[in-house]
Order: structure tokens, then C-alpha cells, then sequence
């Protein structure tokens, strides 16, 4: 049981554990929402969905037209190789210690 749970319980003992359950998860989350968290907690938004386009999977989204324009003879086997190089970094890093 959370630390949540146990402060809130004692009020609350004649509803039943699953309330309680989602009373805690909803109060974590409505912190977000006070006024002085507000800020902090829009700015790790906006950073979250644009990481999204910064990130690897632009590069895989965009990489054949990439090298089409490079000129290069084959861009959907490019493609195919920067695939292959993103399946084998993640099955290497899922295997180090």
C-alpha cells in the first residue's frame, strides 16, 4: 500500500479498497494541475512531443527520402540497413548488463 493510501484510508474506511485506489492515483496525477506545478508540468509536456520528432523516429520516418536526394541507387535498402542497424543497437543494449 502507498504512502497515499495509508494517509488517506483512515477517512475513508467504509469505502471499499478499489476507491480508494483511484482516489490515491487521482491525486498523484491532480498535483500536476495546481498552479505552481502547472508550468513545470506543461514544459515536460511540450519537451515529450517534440523529442518525438527529434528523435530516431525521424530519422527512420524521413531516412528514404533522405537518400533519395543523396543520390543514393537504392534508398528503401538504406532504409532497410538504418532498420537494421536501429533492431540491432536496441537487442544489444536489451542484453547488457
Amino acid at each position: 500500500m502507498s504512502l497515499c493510501c495509508a494517509v488517506v484510508m483512515p477517512p475513508f474506511r467504509h469505502l471499499c479498497m478499489s476507491r480508494i485506489l483511484v482516489h490515491c492515483f487521482l491525486s498523484r496525477w491532480s498535483v500536476l494541475l495546481r498552479p505552481q506545478h502547472r508550468r513545470a508540468a506543461a514544459t515536460g509536456s511540450l519537451l515529450f512531443a517534440l523529442q518525438q520528432f527529434a528523435g530516431v523516429n525521424a530519422v527512420v520516418f524521413f531516412s528514404t527520402a533522405v537518400f533519395e536526394k543523396a543520390g543514393v541507387q537504392s534508398a528503401v535498402a538504406a532504409s532497410a540497413l538504418v532498420m537494421a542497424t536501429n533492431i540491432a543497437g536496441t537487442v544489444g543494449a536489451s542484453r547488457w548488463p
